[in-house]
C-alpha cells in the first residue's frame, strides 16, 4: 500500500512494471552480493538459461498479467489466478514428472470451478460486454431514466 502512494498515477502499466522489475532486480542483486559465497560468473549456457528464465518467466509474465488486468479488470483476472497450480502441474508433466491421481482430480476441480465461475450469470466474468446476459425488467411502479433524455420530460 505504501508503494502505491509513491508510484505516479500518470504512468503506463509498462512503465510501472519496468520500475517494479528494476527495483526487485537491484534488491535481489544486493542481497546476493552481500550474502553467501563469492559471486561466480556463470558459463554461456547457464547465463543464457538464466536470462531466458528471467525475461520469459519474470518480465514477460508481469507485462502480460498487467495487460490482462487492464483489459479484463481485476475481478475477472483474479479468477484465472486459480489456474497457476494447474499450469505448474502441466509444466512438471512436460519435465518428466507426471501428475498422480490426486493432482489430476485437483486440476479437474480447479478447471471446473474456474469454468463455472466464468460462466455463471452473477459472476464478474459473465457480466462483461462480450457475454450475453439477460436483464430483468424493472419492477412495477418504478421508472427508469434514460441518460440521453432530459429527466424533466418524463
Amino acid at each position: 500500500m505504501y508503494v502505491r502512494k509513491l508510484v505516479p498515477t500518470d504512468t503506463s502499466g509498462i512503465a510501472n512494471t519496468a520500475g517494479i522489475m528494476t527495483t526487485g532486480a537491484v534488491a535481489l542483486t544486493a542481497v546476493a552480493l552481500l550474502s553467501g559465497p563469492a559471486f561466480v560468473v556463470p558459463d554461456l549456457r547457464a547465463g543464457a538459461a538464466l536470462l531466458a528464465m528471467s525475461v520469459g518467466g519474470g518480465v514477460l509474465s508481469y507485462l502480460f498479467w498487467n495487460a490482462g488486468i487492464a483489459k479484463l479488470g481485476p475481478a475477472r483476472a483474479a479468477i484465472f489466478m486459480n489456474l497457476v497450480p494447474v499450469a505448474s502441474m502441466v509444466i512438471a508433466a512436460f519435465s518428466g514428472a507426471p501428475p498422480n491421481h490426486a493432482q489430476l482430480l485437483g486440476g479437474a476441480l480447479v478447471i471446473g470451478a474456474v469454468t463455472f465461475s466464468a460462466l455463471s450469470p452473477g459472476s464478474a466474468v459473465a457480466g462483461t460486454p462480450g457475454n450475453l446476459r439477460v436483464r430483468a425488467p424493472p419492477l412495477a411502479g418504478t421508472c427508469t431514466v434514460d441518460a440521453a433524455k432530459d429527466p424533466t420530460e418524463m
